[in-house]
């Protein structure tokens, strides 16, 4: 209840004048919607109530229906170029015949009627699945299974022989995969909508042995320092062959073991990467076993460890499997400039700076306080004895204006001398010694090719119990935007771990972030028509135009004491005209982003029962 009224306290005026100014916005109507969906959050989080969930299994049987894949096969003719798909299967020895006619036959049940299938298989196949591709060969022209040798990789697979017969685009599965009947078709529509896409990718779930769907994993758009994790993109995709073509020519020797190895390198070299928001694969549960899945852990581990070239330390992450966290090695430690906007709250203030002073462990900085019309002594005593202690740390800058969040931080960004600056409200505080190393050296860290030079970099922000306040931002059509796992316990794994694995989001929280200053200037800076609000999620959008990704750092964890000096945004008539007035101006200019988000696949706000 303490944190709640915090939340609705308005700077200036006693509790029971923030209750009775919260009390009479709530009866008006845009206060009583914002009150009903507090009230519905809290109480789904709470567990009073449940949020209506759909059937998993019963939601893919509906998109495969008959109905559906004939609707689908009816609109191919609208489909005014049909490319033809080479589709490349290498298959285990120990493949059984049965599991070997499954995977075939979701490929000639598929309703894109133009492709070709090349099964791999080595002399040492087992008989009975030998006799079934011999039985292939001769009944199905559109199917050929070829001895591969001894060949072991996917390199080998991709020889000059496969490609000069290939159409213009490869699809790349395996025999543990069935694909979806509508598989090929969203192939053929997302290359036609974009013939510059060199990797396309779907999500994908399992199927058990009875026929029943599961653990979908539902994958964001190409994200780059998400890929050097571990191979969220999967074992099956699209890929140009003019592509293919591109690497054996001119790295002919280069050996891709595995898929995940094609995939590093494509990204090191080109962003032009895409994925769709569709179940395309299902993965057979028959076929996981945990040798396999060790020894693949194991491969994709290397591969990491190749492609970074020493540059960061590669390490398991406690409770989730098959994923990797990233040590980068700094480089040159440039200063950080450390913006902290404030208006009196010498307690808060004291506490933020202190913790910086006391527990960072990076050895050049300094810290502008901007001071925003603040009147109380103990605000001024505190800034005498950081300045007198720490002059060579500690300025604080006069900003004589009217709250403008964008303007405050302008302000001390001009007055800076850092080559990288640290947007940071003065409600955070740190918690150990390596954070601000830590983010320097991932920012240091873009190494994927151009789409992938970092942008802005933001921690894992933590309330005082624990819990999480930000750990990623999605962006909703409604013009909300959702922090992903925001009130789970900071040491939860989250959706496929993604709380403690590094990733890429469209915005992140300007509460506590980090960016090069080059490109804070190159992007104009804050935007100052945003009072209060969204101003660093303009920065975050403006930074992703330029090519820049914006990197969620799960190895930095602060406490944020949220909304404790300026409240909960909406929480009277004035305040939420004023959200309304800087969602305008958000919407407005980043409609496409909040329609899409390229970050967060929307099945995710579905809710499912398995």
């Amino acid at each position: 209840m303490k944190k709640n009224l915090s939340k609705i306290s308005e700077p200036g005026k006693s509790k029971i004048a923030s209750i009775l100014g919260f009390t009479s916005f709530a009866l008006t109507k845009p206060g009583f919607k914002v009150l009903r969906n507090a009230s519905k959050k809290a109480l789904n989080r709470s567990g009073i109530t449940k949020e209506k969930t759909i059937d998993y299994n019963q939601w893919i049987l509906d998109r495969e229906h008959p109905e559906q894949m004939a609707a689908a096969a009816s609109l191919l003719q609208y489909l005014e170029v049909k490319p033809n798909f080479s589709i490349l299967m290498p298959v285990p020895d120990d493949i059984q015949p049965a599991q070997l006619e499954r995977v075939v036959i979701s490929i000639l049940n598929q309703v894109y009627p133009h492709w070709q299938l090349t099964i791999v298989y080595t002399p040492a196949i087992n008989a009975d699945s030998r006799q079934l591709l011999d039985d292939l060969n001769k009944t199905e022209q559109r199917v050929h299974a070829i001895d591969g040798g001894q060949g072991n990789c996917l390199s080998d697979y991709l020889g000059k022989e496969f490609l000069h017969f290939a159409g213009p685009y490869v699809l790349i599965t395996d025999a543990h995969h069935l694909l979806a009947p509508f598989s090929l078709f969203e192939f053929a529509i997302k290359a036609r909508m974009d013939d510059s896409l060199t990797i396309i990718y779907g999500d994908e779930d399992e199927i058990n042995k009875d026929g029943i769907y599961t653990n979908p994993v539902f994958k964001p758009g190409f994200s780059p320092q998400y890929l050097m994790t571990h191979n969220y993109i999967g074992n099956v995709f699209l890929v140009k062959t003019e592509l293919l073509n591109y690497w054996s020519a001119c790295f002919g020797t280069l050996k891709f073991r595995r898929p995940y190895d094609l995939l590093l390198f494509t990204a090191h070299f080109t962003g032009m990467i895409s994925n769709i928001t569709k179940v395309l694969a299902h993965k057979l549960t028959e076929t996981i076993s945990e040798s396999d899945t060790e020894a693949n852990d194991r491969a994709m581990k290397a591969s990491i460890e190749l492609w970074l070239d020493g540059r960061a330390t590669v390490l398991d992450i406690p409770g989730v499997s098959g994923k990797y966290s990233l040590n980068y090695k700094i480089g040159v430690c440039k200063k950080v400039s450390i913006i902290i906007p404030t208006k009196d709250h010498a307690a808060l203030l004291g506490q933020a700076v202190r913790s910086i002073l006391a527990k960072t462990d990076y050895p050049d900085y300094e810290i502008i306080i901007i001071n925003n019309n603040s009147t109380t002594p103990a605000f001024f005593d505190l800034i005498k004895e950081l300045t007198t202690r720490h002059p060579e740390k500690i300025k604080c800058i006069d900003a004589n204006i009217p709250f403008n969040f964008s303007a405050l931080i302008n302000i001390g960004a001009r007055a800076s001398n850092g080559a990288y600056l640290l947007l940071l409200n003065n409600d955070v505080e740190v918690i150990h010694a390596g954070w601000l190393t830590k983010m320097v050296a991932c920012m240091q860290s873009g190494h994927l090719g151009t789409q992938s030079h970092v942008g802005a970099v933001a921690p894992k922000l933590l309330y005082p119990n624990n819990t999480i306040q930000h750990a990623g931002i999605a962006l909703e059509p409604d013009g909300t935007a959702t922090h992903v796992f925001a009130h789970m316990h900071k040491d939860d794994n989250g959706y496929q771990g993604r709380i403690k694995t590094l990733g890429n989001y469209t915005v992140l929280t300007g509460a506590c972030m980090l960016v090069e200053k080059r490109m804070f200037d190159k992007v104009g800076g804050m935007d100052e028509t945003y009072v209060v609000e969204y101003s660093d999620f303009d920065l975050c959008l403006k930074l992703l135009q330029t090519g820049y990704t914006n990197v969620y750092l799960p190895t930095v964890e602060l406490y944020h004491h949220e909304s404790a000096t300026r409240g909960h945004p909406m929480r009277n008539k004035k305040t939420w005209h004023q959200h309304q007035h800087d969602l305008a101006i958000f919407t407005a200019k980043w409609n496409d982003y909040m329609e899409q988000d390229p970050y967060y696949n929307r099945n995710l706000k579905l809710k499912f029962r398995f």
